[in-house]
C-alpha cells in the first residue's frame, strides 16, 4: 500500500513564501493542509489535495 505524503503549512496567502511551498509540496505528491489567517487569503490555492483551515499563528 502507497502511502500519501502530509505537510501543514502556515502563512499561504497568495503571493507568500508559505503558498509557494505549498504548490512545490503539491508537485511532490503531498496532501497539504494550508492554512492562513483567512480563507479569502488562500482563494488562488485550489487542488484536489489542498486542505485549507483559518490558523493564526501570531502572539498577541
Amino acid at each position: 500500500m502507497s502511502e500519501r505524503k502530509v505537510a501543514l503549512v502556515t502563512g499561504c496567502t497568495e503571493g507568500g513564501i508559505g503558498y509557494q511551498f505549498c504548490l512545490k509540496l503539491l508537485k511532490r505528491g503531498y496532501t497539504v493542509y494550508a492554512t492562513a489567517r483567512s480563507l479569502k487569503s488562500m482563494a488562488a490555492l485550489e487542488h484536489p489535495a489542498v486542505k485549507k483551515h483559518i490558523l493564526d499563528v501570531t502572539s498577541d
